[in-house]
């Protein structure tokens, strides 16, 4: 069958125009719903670029899966499937004022492929700064997808005046290629950077992190043509890779992972996610073992004591490793950042709060006296242009945060 891209072409400016509308905190997702997680949630990928002052486009790529169809006839009386969306689109500025607001709708046939479907969205709009997108989608069967897409446009080189094949993943597996295009000006060469990952996170209650900018140490520079396409090469795994314009720039950045990723395959990537949960001792002790599978399933039987049990808790945590791969990968694998730290050990917070620059985790309800909230919140890596979300931590937490890790250990 042939695959149909259905493109959209939407001014915005013409549509809804809210002014100084300040949106609530009190605007919250559940987890699961937020990153997509549920049988019921349509998943998509967004990405966005700029190709001038005042015209950016939106691409949403949507997955059919979840998608509710219903038959209907044609004039011949042959039956075919439609799935009908219902898209709102929000575009806050980095006060989370409403600047635009946008209700559209579409019809999309059942095809073999999954992700066949492009919503192609130009936006007309003379925003400067830092804005945020948010973007629902729902099907008449009630499946909706949420995005929040946070846009730049500080200066003429930053990240979004470019677009990869990439699209919204912050990860490139061995022997892919990528591939860089912008449509705003002509560029011959790229600098491309290679970093070493940033350690893997301390726990919440470390608090002189606070205090201090991540650090992570630059391999090499070198350029790439601008033209060209770029294999990732098995000298590169497990790096951070950041592409810009000069060395100035933000630019696009991604790791280099394993083929597998973000699954587990190999006895050896067992150990370093014990890491939370773990003494030094017997994190150390693990790391030196010959033998690391037969080494990790003797530390949860001794931790759990009953074979059977321990199989299904040994499943649960590398279950969570992996999702926080697929959900929190960034500057570093997602199991290694801090919202991977957060959700392996305590499993999946209550409620989400998200602002532009900010991420709230909610455990408990929104009412109860023990709730406990963390506050996670976008900051800058000094000398590698990026950014990247980081706790903020307290010594609260560790009461709490023990009683998790023992949960794990008995």
């Amino acid at each position: 069958m042939k695959i149909k891209h259905y493109i959209i072409f939407l001014l915005l400016f013409i549509i809804i125009f809210i002014s100084c509308k300040t949106s609530k905190i009190s605007t919250s997702y559940p987890f699961y719903e937020f990153y997509q997680a549920t049988p019921y949630n349509i998943r998509s990928n967004a990405f966005f670029y700029h190709l001038s002052d005042s015209i950016s486009i939106l691409n949403i790529e949507i997955d059919t899966t979840n998608l509710h169809f219903v038959n209907l006839p044609t004039p011949d009386s042959i039956f075919y499937k439609i799935a009908r969306i219902e898209c709102k689109i929000d575009l806050y500025d980095s006060l989370d004022k409403i600047l635009k607001s946008s209700i559209f709708k579409i019809s999309i046939a059942d095809t073999i492929s999954r992700w066949d479907t492009t919503i192609k969205l130009q936006i007309n709009h003379p925003f400067k700064g830092y804005c945020r997108l948010f973007i629902k989608s729902v099907d008449f069967g009630k499946n909706y997808t949420v995005k929040y897409l946070n846009i730049d446009k500080t200066s003429l080189y930053s990240a979004q005046w470019f677009y990869t094949n990439l699209q919204d993943k912050h990860f490139l597996k061995i022997s892919d290629t990528f591939k860089i295009y912008n449509s705003a000006f002509d560029i011959d060469s790229l600098v491309f950077s290679v970093y070493k990952f940033p350690p893997v996170a301390a726990p919440p209650f470390v608090t002189e992190l606070n205090l201090k900018d991540i650090e992570i140490e630059k391999i090499k520079d070198h350029s790439i043509s601008a033209s060209q396409s770029w294999v990732a090469t098995s000298d590169l795994l497990n790096t951070l890779i950041n592409v810009s314009i000069d060395t100035f720039s933000t630019g696009i950045f991604f790791i280099v992972v394993p083929a597998h990723f973000p699954e587990i395959i190999y006895p050896y990537e067992l150990v370093p996610p014990l890491r939370y949960i773990t003494t030094d001792t017997e994190f150390n002790s693990m790391l030196k073992s010959e033998y690391p599978k037969k080494t990790v399933d003797s530390f949860w039987l001794a931790q759990i004591g009953e074979a059977k049990r321990a199989a299904e808790v040994i499943k649960k945590y590398y279950t969570r490793v992996t999702d926080a791969d697929k959900w929190f990968t960034d500057i570093q694998p997602g199991w290694q950042t801090d919202k991977g730290l957060i959700y392996i050990v305590q499993g999946p917070p209550n409620y989400i709060y998200r602002l532009y620059d900010t991420e709230i985790w909610l455990y408990g309800s929104k009412d109860e006296m023990y709730a406990k909230s963390y506050y996670f919140y976008r900051t800058y890596i000094p000398n590698t242009k990026m950014y990247t979300w980081k706790l903020y931590r307290n010594n609260e937490y560790k009461p709490f945060w023990f009683y998790n890790v023992n949960l794990w250990r008995k």
